[in-house]
């Protein structure tokens, strides 16, 4: 005789037991049997919070009562005796586990027949390993005598709400806060210390002078100079006189002083702009509907400066040197570009990306700068205005962030986040 010792989830997960067909599986004689741990798991499966399991366990309890009342069934043997004491001391099992109640059931009905095989029927993985550490046997069924898993009319029912949650959160807009390619990390390179001014101030003075050098009157001592009366001669039909010679350096003077004027000024828009970083933010709606009246906040440390900038910076203009009216003069070239090296990337935007409103900042712990704008279209992307960030200095130049909040009308809670500027100064030789 086969004797299949049926565990809980079988009775539960699998279908109704009388239309197994066991035969297959045992190839001989066969009884089903039921431990009394099991009926005690059935019992308490009546009042599980899903309804799907707490209808099968009723299910399965009132067939088994049928089959107590039917004198004519003899394949289901419903065990009454439960372990005894010194089994649970034999093989230090716990009389409060489950699977070990069931596996003492086993073994001591085993024992009372020793000539029949006794398999243990189950599909959860801790009975199996407990069975094989007792030696028994383990009968594994097929999936096809499995359920499928549908859900019960709570989890219908949560589906539903849940597809409902979906479908009006694809009615909110999808707004978010990035850097350019959405991404959430800005990275600049923090230039080399500039040059101090005195000594930029000489070097650039000396080679203007150098360009720009007075005009010399000629010798007129015949014997020091034989060549100086035809020189002389080709200034006065030239109509360059001392006097022309005296004004054009004049007013050489006059463009020495203009060209010390321009290279302070020069050197302190240099200066700005090597210490500062300008940062262009997007705001982004991924979602399937418009956001409506979007006010935005973002929140800058206190020890930059920060300014909103509706143009580029525009560099001092650079005077002109006079020129010199004869036929000996040329045209000197103009100084060429000795701007200091900056690391300030100047991004270049479109004048539509500019149509927010006008930015407001506020100055205090934080310094707050606000925009607005009316409405984003979906998967539509607006550039606020260029954000200019000054440090007081280069070798004080150091990775910050950004905090911000969007809200939006038709939005319930605000959207806040967070952007990260990372400063590198490995030029510099500064600790990053």
């Amino acid at each position: 005789m086969v004797y299949l010792f049926l565990d809980t989830n079988i009775l539960i997960h699998c279908k109704p037991f009388k239309e197994i067909k066991w035969g297959n599986y045992t190839k001989a004689d066969f009884r089903i049997v039921l431990a009394p741990i099991v009926i005690d798991e059935l019992d308490k499966h009546k009042y599980n919070p899903k309804a799907k399991l707490a209808k099968k366990a009723k299910q399965v309890l009132s067939d088994l009562e049928k089959i107590m009342d039917d004198e004519n069934e003899n394949k289901i043997n419903i065990l009454v005796t439960r372990p005894q004491r010194s089994s649970f001391d034999r093989f230090q099992f716990d009389p409060k586990q489950q699977d070990d109640t069931l596996m003492l059931s086993i073994i001591e009905f085993s024992e009372q027949h020793p000539e029949d095989k006794v398999f243990l029927v189950t599909n959860d993985l801790g009975p199996k390993l407990k069975a094989k550490t007792v030696g028994i046997a383990i009968l594994i069924l097929s999936d096809s005598e499995k359920l499928p898993q549908e859900p019960d009319e709570n989890e219908k029912e949560l589906i539903k709400v849940q597809k409902e949650l979906q479908n009006l959160k694809n009615l909110i807009p999808k707004v978010d806060l990035y850097f350019q390619n959405k991404a959430n990390v800005r990275k600049f390179i923090a230039p080399l210390q500039p040059p101090d001014f005195e000594t930029f101030q000489k070097s650039k003075m000396l080679l203007i002078r150098k360009m720009n050098p007075y005009m010399a009157k000629n010798e007129k001592d015949l014997y020091k100079n034989p060549l100086a009366g035809m020189r002389e001669y080709q200034r006065a039909m030239g109509g360059i006189t001392d006097y022309t010679i005296d004004q054009h350096n004049k007013s050489l003077d006059k463009f020495y002083k203009d060209y010390e004027k321009y290279i302070h000024e020069l050197y302190t828009f240099e200066n700005d702009n090597q210490r500062s970083i300008l940062i262009q933010l997007h705001v982004i709606n991924d979602g399937n509907t418009p956001a409506k009246d979007i006010d935005i906040k973002l929140y800058f440390p206190s020890f930059l400066e920060v300014s909103v900038e509706k143009n580029t910076p525009v560099p001092p203009k650079e005077p002109l040197a006079p020129k010199q009216g004869d036929v000996f003069s040329s045209s000197f070239a103009a100084l060429p570009d000795f701007r200091i090296v900056t690391i300030t990337e100047m991004i270049k935007t479109s004048r539509e990306a500019h149509d927010l409103d006008g930015a407001n900042i506020q100055i205090g712990k934080e310094i707050m700068i606000t925009f607005h704008q009316d409405q984003l279209k979906h998967l539509q992307t607006k550039i606020l205005r260029t954000i200019m960030a000054k440090f007081n200095s280069v070798s004080e130049m150091v990775n910050f962030s950004i905090n911000y909040e969007l809200n939006i009308s038709n939005v319930t809670t605000a959207i806040r986040g967070k952007l990260n500027i990372v400063i590198d100064q490995r030029n510099n030789n500064l600790p990053v």
